[in-house]
């Protein structure tokens, strides 16, 4: 029976990280915000680029709230490098709890720095924003299954 169990929550770990990764690249390449002001949409990939500027202003002018959706994707990334590894499971639940927190985030605070001046407005969440939360939750899923899966062996041989 552990061995099934095993089997099960293996298939079930690699299917919830590759859909993760999937729907997270399709994120990058879709429209995830419009601005209210302009009307001008922006890509995944568009924001990944841009977002450490938002980040940085966020970080010194202690607006907290303002840096951490591209702080997601950071912790995203770990979360992602962490289950493909099977390595630091702890670090890894605390990665995708952290990256599914940060992308929430923006949805109950939808602002971006945009345009020319940077300044931080409203905006208006589609597709890829959607996306990315999608992942984030399925990531921290795939993490809380490593958790129960035993450790990786390694054999030394000397």
């Amino acid at each position: 029976m552990g061995l099934i169990s095993y089997s099960i929550k293996s298939v079930i770990t690699n299917s919830l990280f590759w859909f993760s990764l999937l729907l997270y690249l399709l994120s990058l390449v879709n429209i995830s915000i419009t601005s209210f002001q302009s009307g001008e949409e922006f890509r995944g990939y568009e924001l990944l680029f841009v977002g450490f500027i938002q980040t940085y202003f966020g970080l010194v002018t202690f607006n907290i709230l303002s840096a951490l959706p591209w702080l997601g994707n950071i912790a995203m990334f770990l979360t992602f490098i962490f289950i493909y590894s099977k390595q630091s499971k702890k670090l890894c639940l605390i990665s995708a709890l952290f990256g599914m927190a940060c992308t929430l985030s923006f949805l109950f605070n939808p602002y971006a720095m945009l345009g020319q001046d940077m300044r931080l407005i409203i905006v208006k969440e589609n597709s890829g924003a959607y996306l990315w939360v999608i992942s984030s939750v399925l990531l921290l899923l795939s993490a809380l299954f490593v958790q129960e899966m035993p450790n990786k062996k390694i054999n030394k041989d000397t």
